[in-house]
Formats: structure tokens, sequence, C-alpha cells
């Protein structure tokens, strides 16, 4: 108020935080100009004020609730990626992402997704981008990406188009499945190679389920894998062992 008076200008829109009748906190938008009197003197200051406390907190909340998505989008043992919907270009990459491709986080953004060589080969380009557009979702269960370092990776790939701020963008989420693909190539040669094997075979698991026979297994003792699936081996104990020979058998495997 004495600035006002001192110079003769108005102050406009100014944020003052104030305390209510009851001790809590309030926002106003105030605004403070002269009064001047017939001739032209000041008289006094005519001030207008709008609570703004709401909007305050709005944009208190707005701002904590992007810093949690941020430090989420940061801290992802996923890659993701942000896109423009309407040109593709990459408008931001997480760490995770930078790391398992090997590009550098300038290198990515700006560009078109095709543009980076990890996904030049993905989706013939344009041609998939438009239906991803038309579908608002797009998804690939074992696509293939090339690293900078030119080594070949396996990853679950799924987009959705969402809006913000009545703005559609696109976020892909990229999960590396290599290790899980290594896992299961190497699990269909075991079980190849024990389907094959002339000796029998069974599996259990620590409680001595039957978990796996083998075909040869089916072919020697008559039971098939159907029957026996969660049974105890007991069930091809001959009699001509006492239960203390099975006992310690047990003892020795239990430890290894």
């Amino acid at each position: 108020d004495l600035e006002v008076i001192a110079s003769g200008k108005p102050r406009l829109l100014i944020e003052e935080p104030q305390t209510t009748p009851d001790g809590g906190a309030m926002t106003l938008l105030t605004s403070k100009v002269p009064l001047r009197g017939p001739a032209g003197e000041i008289s006094g200051v005519l001030g207008t004020y709008f609570d703004i406390s709401e909007r305050k907190r709005s944009q208190a909340a707005l701002v904590a609730s992007e810093v949690r998505y941020r430090r989420l989008f940061e801290a992802a043992k996923d890659g993701i990626l942000i896109l423009d919907a309407e040109t593709a270009q990459i408008r931001d990459v997480n760490p995770f992402l930078c790391d398992l491709l090997g590009y550098p986080y300038e290198q990515m953004v700006g560009k078109k997704l095709w543009e980076i060589g990890a996904f030049s080969d993905v989706s013939e380009s344009e041609g998939n981008f438009r239906e991803l557009q038309r579908q608002e979702y797009i998804r690939y269960d074992d696509l293939p990406l090339r690293t900078a370092a030119g080594r070949e990776i396996a990853v679950e790939f799924v987009s959705n188009v969402y809006r913000v701020d009545g703005e559609a963008v696109i976020q892909c989420d990229i999960r590396d499945m290599t290790e899980r693909k290594r896992g299961a190539e190497e699990h269909a040669r075991l079980v190849g190679a024990l389907s094959q094997a002339t000796d029998a075979i069974v599996m259990t698991d620590l409680q001595g389920g039957i978990v796996y026979v083998n075909p040869a297994f089916e072919r020697v003792t008559g039971w098939t894998s159907r029957e026996v699936l969660g049974l105890n081996p007991r069930i091809l104990k001959s009699g001509s062992q006492d239960d203390a020979f099975y006992r310690q058998m047990w003892e020795v495997l239990s430890r290894g």
C-alpha cells in the first residue's frame, strides 16, 4: 500500500499468502491502485482480492504428481519411450532404454522412431505407425531389436495412445526378453533331449511329487505320464528294499 501511495503507480496481480480467522492458510491474488481526489492527489488505495487458494493447491498437487511420475520414469527397469502421436518423433526416453540400446539420450530425442538404428526394421516404418494411430494400441511379444553395438535382443513392445491436456501422445513400454527367451530355448532343448533318451527318466519336486517323465519311462514301466504326474515314485516300489533303504536314499538326495 505504501509503495502504491509513494509511487502513484498500481501494483497488479500480486500473490499474497494470508492467514484465515481460524488460523488456516490461504492465497490471495491482489491488485492495488491509487485513489485520487479532485485535484489528482492520492487520497488512498483501492485493493481487489481474489481467493486462489484452491488453484494453488491444484498446482502444487500437479507438480507433486509430475515429480512422482518423473521419478518412476527415471527409475523404471523397463524401457519407456514417449512419442509425438502425429509425427512419431521421440519426445522423451528413460535412462534404462538408453543403456539397453546403447544410444545416448541426445541421439534419440527429436528423431522419428524408425530413424533410430535399433528400430529401423521394427514396423516397416510408417505403415505400422499409422496402424497404431488408428487402433491406439499395438503389441509385439517377441520383437528383435539391434543395439548400437550390433547385438540383437528380443523385447516385448507395447504401445498405447493417451492424451495429456487434450494432446495425443504415445507411450511405448519395452521389456528385455532376451534372457527369458534364451531360457525358454534351453528348456525346449532339454525337454527334446530327455524325450529322445533311451533311459527312463523321472523328475520330482522337493516334496517327491512327479513333475515329468519321458517317453522311455512310459515304455519301461507301462505307466503313462498323465497317470503318474503328482504321484510319488513309491508307486514303482517292488518290495525288494525295506523302508530304511528309501529313507536313506531320500536323505542323501535332499542334501544335494
